[in-house]
């Protein structure tokens, strides 16, 4: 949703800036009304990577008047670098201020601090507001989208999780095992989530994916929970089997995760029961 978001966002400029009407063209006030402080959080696709998240402790923009149509843009990221637009023109249209400009990011490699060419296009809107920085020299292409409104539980939570799985059958105990269980972005309010595989004696398990795993929060705590049970395809050594997830519910609170879940591989008449927790 949210890359969505910014996609119908920016598909404005191209419309914008080619229309002569005169609700299009700046207005005295236009650099004042814009000039403040944005950012909550960003994410950032390249050739390599999709929608890497970064939170809003990252870093921030700040956008100074220069005079009634422009502003300088500074975003100082932790992840990203230091970007630089020295001079960004403000144009009003009916629904918000479309913000262009071109400038340079100081971004940290392998082989030191190197500067980039890069380019904004960006939405004033209030909760809408969207900022992308394009620089399309590194990583076969990268752009970085700042958005001015929280974040999507499911994008806070989408990470690699470490720590340890337990697994019991019908109360007796198979071990421990340290594993790691990786959370994905779905959509707004859902994850897939990909469960480790567990080996007890012979009998090995591969990892399944689960998708469609609920995430709400409520005071800073996320919940995860499987509406219904699920089938997918799993392994047991070599060879494929359907594995019924159940029963899996979890939460990620101080960014660390703990996880129930069910398992019964093919036709086995009772289900292994895991529990996850990161190590601390």
């Amino acid at each position: 949703m949210a890359m969505l978001m910014a996609a119908s966002l920016l598909a404005g400029f191209t419309t914008a800036c080619d229309d002569d009407d005169d609700d299009n063209t700046t207005e005295d006030y236009a650099a004042a009304v814009v000039a403040k402080t944005y950012g909550t959080y960003s994410l950032a696709n390249a050739a390599y990577f999709k929608g890497m998240f970064t939170d809003e402790e990252d870093g921030s923009i700040k956008l100074t008047k220069i005079d009634a149509n422009y502003v300088s843009v500074n975003f100082t990221s932790n992840t990203w670098g230091e970007f630089a637009i020295d001079s960004a023109l403000v144009l009003k249209t009916d629904t918000s201020y479309l913000i262009t400009g071109n400038g340079t990011v100081a971004m940290a490699g392998h082989g030191g601090t190197s500067n980039y060419d890069v380019k904004l296009n960006a939405s004033v809107n209030g909760e809408n507001t969207v900022f992308a920085f394009s620089v399309p020299t590194v990583m076969g292409g990268t752009t970085v989208v700042v958005y001015n409104t929280q974040p999507a539980a499911s994008l806070v939570v989408a990470n690699s999780y470490a720590g340890t799985l337990s697994a019991e059958v019908m109360g007796t105990a198979c071990g421990d095992t340290a594993t790691t269980v990786k959370i994905a972005y779905a959509s707004d309010n859902l994850v897939n989530i990909t469960l480790p595989g567990y080996t007890y004696k012979t009998m090995a398990m591969g990892a399944v994916v689960v998708e469609g795993v609920s995430v709400s929060e409520s005071n800073g705590v996320y919940t995860l929970t499987l509406e219904e049970d699920v089938t997918v395809v799993g392994k047991m050594g070599d060879s494929d089997i359907n594995v019924k997830v159940s029963g899996l519910s979890g939460k990620v609170e101080d960014g660390e995760l703990t996880l129930t879940y069910n398992e019964t591989p093919g036709s086995m008449p009772m289900a292994i029961s895991y529990s996850f927790a990161t190590t601390k």
